[in-house]
Formats: structure tokens, sequence, C-alpha cells
């Protein structure tokens, strides 16, 4: 079996997992993160802690090989080498960079520069340069700096390695060329492994911290989103990814690349392909807040669908932007707006715009892929969100789209197991891996008749943004 691990934004998932994609052992926990002005951290001993009590809690005869995914843009400083002393975890750091942090976006001009293209201030260079300028002594006495889960892999194996998942997403990280240019010392950043590589078996002190086998391998996996596109079945063209966390992930497979900066284009996991990608900020975080501010923070998620479903028609318009938004329209300071309230507005139909206004931004960057003559045939759902079935419809008919949702507990999981298998040479491709395993599909076709509804309140969502937009956090 695969121990394959995802350390999302708000939920640690891990689970072990069979050739033909059968779940053993899931488990999921919630974090939250620090969050001040631009600041979005994260104590990476959350991270580690999780790994640690998951590894030592399940049955480890069956693993083969443990392969761990992570949010990003996120990052950590690493002060010190961690040590195993009297089995107790031992290392110094900062918190993790997430990827909501704002605090690089004064750096993103120049580092966009550079690289001729849009790099957003979230991303790593951008965030680095922040904090050798503001913290120099937090980046003078930075041993590594370390996305989340090359941490975790370097516990592991005591190995460095950042992983790429793709040789044309290297301007999202850095290079030897732009390290130099940007006066940053190149011994703190660690060299790129290829996804899918073996770094090594476990180290043998860890294996016995672990109570695990010492031969078990640790396979170079990387960002989550490029997992969530393998495990929601993405094996041909046309076919467009769609990842609901936090944020939300559009990743759609074309056959040639497409270069626009609003859009992040690179190598599909599948030979042969591309992947063009788009991200929205705020699904699961607008989601969080009007669970809190209708005083439903105590409940679960689902009693906002539910809620939600009550509404009758109404004209109130929600912007999502309650963290600034990236594609399509890289604005760090747009900012979110409630529009058309009256007094006589209900709690239904509040919580029925907010779902409505994150569907919306999806359908905004739908909009732009399509106006870059892609095609969408269909898009596969991925998330967590189970028996969303309104969710899930209203998302179909806003867009006028098929959907198809998969049964599984996590496709970033399913696509770790899926890319483990295919290195460990069970299968001679992804694609093989991919067709192998039980996916227990659920479509969703748009209703017609909504459509002409659905789109005249798009129309008003468009306008109330750009009529807006010149005065979203304006100081007073």
């Amino acid at each position: 079996m695969i121990l394959s691990i995802d350390l999302g934004t708000t939920n640690l998932k891990a689970a072990l997992i069979n050739k033909e994609g059968q779940f053993y052992n899931y488990t999921s926990q919630q974090v939250e993160a620090i969050i001040n002005g631009d600041i979005c951290e994260i104590d990476p001993k959350i991270y580690l802690d999780f790994v640690i009590k998951y590894i030592k809690s399940v049955n480890k005869e069956k693993i083969e090989a443990i392969s761990i995914s992570s949010n990003g843009p996120s990052f950590l400083a690493l002060y010190s080498p961690i040590k195993i002393n009297n089995n107790e975890i031992e290392y110094t750091s900062n918190n993790v960079r997430l990827w909501m942090d704002k605090r690089g976006k004064e750096y993103s001009p120049a580092v966009s520069k550079y690289y001729k293209t849009y790099i957003d201030g979230s991303f790593f260079l951008p965030s680095i340069l922040e904090l050798k300028n503001n913290n120099g002594k937090a980046y003078n006495q930075t041993y590594k700096f370390f996305t989340i889960d090359g941490l975790i892999n370097y516990f592991l194996t005591k190995n460095s390695y950042t992983v790429n998942n793709a040789n044309d997403l290297l301007k999202y990280y850095w290079d030897k060329d732009s390290l130099s240019f940007f006066d940053l010392d190149e011994s703190k950043f660690p060299p790129f492994i290829k996804c899918g590589e073996v770094i090594s078996n476990i180290d043998e002190e860890v294996a016995d911290f672990l109570q695990i086998d010492k031969n078990i391998k640790i396979i170079a996996a990387g960002s989550d989103f490029y997992y969530s596109i393998i495990g929601s079945k993405v094996d041909k063209e046309n076919i467009l990814a769609n990842t609901i966390g936090t944020s939300e992930g559009l990743n759609l497979c074309i056959k040639k690349p497409i270069r626009d900066n609003r859009f992040l284009c690179y190598q599909h996991p599948l030979q042969g392909y591309y992947n063009l990608s788009g991200v929205i900020s705020n699904t699961g975080i607008a989601l969080s807040w009007i669970r809190e501010i209708l005083s439903m923070d105590n409940l679960d998620f689902k009693e906002i669908y539910k809620l939600a479903k009550k509404s009758k028609e109404h004209n109130i318009i929600f912007l999502p932007y309650l963290t600034g938004e990236r594609a399509p329209i890289w604005n760090a300071n747009a900012s979110a707006t409630l529009f058309n309230l009256t007094s006589n507005s209900k709690r239904e139909e509040i919580a029925n715009a907010v779902i409505e206004g994150t569907i919306f931004a999806f359908k905004s960057v739908i909009e732009e892929l399509e106006n870059l003559d892609c095609t969408i045939d269909i898009i596969h759902i991925n998330s967590s969100r189970k028996d969303l079935d309104f969710y899930y419809q209203l998302k179909s008919d806003i867009t006028n789209k098929k959907f198809i949702v998969f049964n599984t507990p996590s496709v970033e999981l399913l696509g770790l197991a899926i890319q483990g298998f295919t290195s460990l040479k069970y299968y001679n491709s992804l694609k093989e891996a991919i067709q192998s395993m039980n996916f227990n599909p659920k479509q969703f076709n748009p209703n017609t008749s909504k459509y002409t509804y659905y789109e005249k309140k798009y129309n008003l969502f468009k306008t109330l943004y750009n009529s807006t937009k010149d005065l979203m956090n304006k100081s007073l």
C-alpha cells in the first residue's frame, strides 16, 4: 500500500491506499491559521505532529512507500537541523507562511519584471525577499527554506529537497540565476527533485522513532493541486479539474500550451498534455466567514447549504474577495461586498448569495478560459464535501456545464497513491494507473431553464466589481 498524506490549508488528511484505489485508515484533522492583516501563518509543529501520530497509529506492515503533498506556495525558514533527542523532536524555525500571506506583495513587481510574467506576492521569491529585507535576523539564521512537504520529507529522510512538479513551474519558485540576481544565499534553498522520484528510504534513526520499516521508500510529491488533477481522473484534453477547499483551483487539460499572464500554464502530469490553471482564493474562506456572521460557527458546514437551499430568488450579490483575489483578476487589494441588502433580506438569502458569489467567481475563470478558445467538455469536481447535491447542481446551473463528482474521501490522497504505484512500477504510466482506479462518479447536468436568471445576476456581479475595484481597500 501507499501511505498518502496531504497537508492542506484547513485540513490534514492521510490514508493507506491499495492499487485499486481503496482507502484504509482514512483520517482528517482541521487546522486553523493565524491571520492578522497581511500575515497568514501556521505552526509547523501541527504538520509534524499529525504525520508522526498517524504513522505511529496504523498497521505499517503493508506500507511500501510514503508520499506527501502540501498546500502552496507556502514555506518556512528552518533555523536548525531536525534532531531526535530522548524520543523528542528538536528544531527551531519560524511559522509556515501560507499561500494567503500577503507580506510579499511589495516585491511582486520586481520579481514579475525579472521573469517577464506576473508573479504574485504570495509566491516564494517575493515573500522570501520581504523576510530578508524586513527581518534580516531571521533570514541570516535560516538553515534551509522548505515547503511544507519538503520539511516532512527532510524529517523522514534527512535529505533536503524542493519538489518540482513541472520544469516550466520553476519561475514560481526560484532558480540559480534569480537567487543571484536578488542576492539570496543559494545554500539556503534545497535543490529540486522531480515529483515521482524516490528520495530515499526512511532514515534509520527516524524509522526506529516511528517504529516503522527502514526500507519504506519516500516518494517526492510536491503541491497538492497537482495530485488533485491526477486523482480526479483528468486523463484526456478538455476535462477541467475543479478542486474545492479553502481556495478553489481550476485545472484544464489542453493539448498545446497557452501563454497568458493571468493563468499558470505548465506540463500536465500526463505526458503530451499541458495544464492551464487558475486559482480563486476565497471559496472555503467565504463559507467560514458567513457561518460565523450568521452565528452558525458551532454547526457543520452542511447547515449553511441547508439554509441557503431554503432561499427563494433574490437580488443580493456577493463579491467574495475577502482576502484579495488571484485568477483571473490578480488583485491583492480586492475586497468583499454584499450588495442590494434591504431590511427585508433574510438569513437564507444572504447565505445563498455568498454561495452564489463563490460560483460566480468560478464562472469568471471559466469565461476567461473560453475567451482563450479553450474547450471545456466536462468538469470533474474534487471536494471533501459529500452529499451536497444542492451545491453541485447550483454550480452546474450557473455555469451551464456538466459536472462529475467522485465518491472518494480525497482526490489528493488518491492522486498521491496513483503516483506512488506508478513510481514503484506497478503501472507503466499514470494514465494506466488512473484507469485502474475506482472513482464511483455522480453526474450533474445544468437546468437550462435557470440559465437566463443566473446569467443576469452574473453580469451584475461583473459590473459590481468593475464599478468598485478602484475604491477597494482605500484608506479612510
